[in-house]
């Protein structure tokens, strides 16, 4: 979605700076499309830095729960495998 420009009520304006209508127009397309993309631009630059913030936070979480994990797993093989040596299985 952007600006919409909005057409001339009265053709003074038209006549008023001598030129024909369709540059009119074409002069005003131009002077609206730069600014609904800047507005949209920023818009969306904001909306995708919280969003991949959001996802870099989510995904350091669960990379410190996987290593918390392998910790356990790590300690508990050792303790089972300390174990079977002490009983000789």
């Amino acid at each position: 979605m952007g600006i919409s420009p909005t057409r001339c009520p009265s053709p003074t304006c038209v006549t008023s700076t001598r030129s024909s209508p369709a540059c009119f127009y074409v002069w005003q397309r131009q002077a609206f499309e730069p600014l609904s993309v800047a507005l949209e631009d920023r818009r969306t630059r904001r909306d995708e830095s919280s969003d991949a913030a959001a996802h870099q936070r989510t995904i350091e979480q669960l990379q410190a729960q996987l290593q918390k994990k392998d910790e356990i797993i790590a300690f508990v093989s050792e303790e089972h495998l300390a174990l079977k040596k002490t009983w000789g299985s």
